[in-house]
């Protein structure tokens, strides 16, 4: 089994355990906060993953690191994580569990670039289209690239939108670079 299918199978566990719990907001709240610590503290992960560490030694570790700032179902999830030793999979199972909690509430997350800064209006305009057109709330990051000339490029899920000059002017390149022409008629 791939490691993305594991990481999405405990995620999916936690997710339906929090929605039977009527507690999903929390444990998004708490896994969203220990999703940054854990990244920022990385070392901490990777001491985890030690051999020299016993497994009892992970799970006090572990236990102390989370204090009282989660509930109870999301300490025994990460509990269980690593009885499970599948520490090396805890950020991959919170990314997972993020896309999950995404899905159900049908946002997309997204990266829009463009060719300038869009102003406030424009923004507003263009989530509002996309968002008639895909029937799901976006999350929309944005970022400038001159590069593109005008237009934009927008990407979400496997779903890539190219509306930029750039791209058009290397279609019409290609094109003409495609076309043979005898000239010694």
């Amino acid at each position: 089994m791939s490691q993305q299918t594991i990481a999405h199978n405990y995620a999916l566990a936690l997710f339906e355990a929090s929605q039977d719990a009527g507690i999903s907001e929390l444990i998004r709240e708490e896994t969203l906060f220990l999703y940054d610590s854990f990244k920022s503290a990385m070392s901490l992960i990777d001491h985890l993953a030690s051999p020299g560490f016993s497994q009892e030694k992970r799970l006090r570790i572990m236990e102390r690191a989370l204090g009282d700032t989660v509930s109870e179902m999301t300490r025994n999830f990460i509990l269980l994580i690593l009885k499970h030793r599948r520490q090396n999979l805890l950020l991959l199972i919170l990314e997972e569990l993020d896309k999950i909690f995404d899905q159900n509430k049908r946002i997309i997350r997204a990266k829009l670039t463009s060719a300038v800064e869009l102003d406030s209006i424009q923004r507003q305009n263009l989530q509002s289209k996309l968002e008639k057109k895909t029937g799901c709330t976006l999350d929309i990051e944005y970022e400038i690239d001159p590069g593109l000339i005008a237009g934009f490029t927008l990407v979400y899920g496997d779903t890539m939108f190219d509306c930029s000059t750039a791209s058009a002017l290397n279609k019409f390149s290609n094109t003409l670079k495609s076309l043979r022409y005898d000239w010694q008629e």
